[in-house]
């Protein structure tokens, strides 16, 4: 994975260079489980190929922006679309962690609800969040990611069990480029609140030491 790296540490942009760095260690693990399964688990074994399709296809659209310049790319999406993304981004990781549980609003009859949104940027959201989640729960914890439409707003929710935050790194929470109690600088959550930012949205959070969790996006549909 070093070449991998050394491309990573070319990039000018430290955000992209954040979400970037998570997929070398998801390839290493992705790669060991299907060889793992290949013979004892064909069914195992076809759904981690699924998920390395959904893996690629995400690290192409993030490289394709970062060399377009595109920060922000709203369309019209059906919520349907938009739920199976999310969905489908909730399930990047392979991780030997915490339980990991995707749940929505969705029926028949919002289903195909348009909306105005960048749903790329929305994934890279949960993406960061997802993975700031799982690393931060035991395995004994769980994650859970919630989707929420209704009647002019939309909801994303990120909650776990795991160690929580302290109070001053919940106040440096949207800080780029913040360290965490553990020494670690982080970006993605000040990502988040630019694309939360970028729909007229807001983020909230909820945290205490040893109690987990959890943050909310909402952004405003019509």
């Amino acid at each position: 994975m070093e070449p991998f790296e050394g491309i990573i540490s070319a990039l000018e942009d430290d955000s992209i260079k954040h979400d970037l760095r998570r997929f070398p260690r998801q390839l290493k693990l992705l790669l060991g489980f299907l060889e793992g399964d290949y013979r004892t688990d064909p069914k195992t074994f076809f759904r981690g190929l699924k998920r390395a399709k959904i893996q690629i296809s995400f690290v192409s659209e993030l490289i394709r922006r970062y060399k377009e310049g595109i920060h922000f790319q709203p369309e019209r999406v059906p919520f349907s679309s938009l739920a199976d993304s999310v969905r489908k981004t909730s399930s990047l990781f392979l991780l030997p962690s915490a339980r990991l549980f995707f749940e929505s609003n969705l029926s028949e009859r919002n289903a195909g609800r348009e909306m105005g949104v960048d749903a790329f940027a929305i994934r890279r959201a949960v993406f960061n969040l997802v993975g700031n989640a799982l690393r931060a729960t035991a395995q004994a914890g769980s994650v859970r990611v919630t989707l929420s439409l209704g009647r002019n707003r939309l909801k994303i929710t990120v909650s776990d069990t795991g160690r929580g935050m302290p109070r001053k790194e919940v106040e440096e929470f949207y800080s780029r480029g913040y360290i965490t109690a553990g020494g670690r600088k982080e970006f993605g959550l000040a990502n988040v609140k630019e694309i939360a930012k970028l729909h007229k949205g807001s983020v909230g959070i909820k945290s205490a030491e040893g109690k987990g969790t959890t943050v909310s996006i909402e952004i405003p549909v019509k």
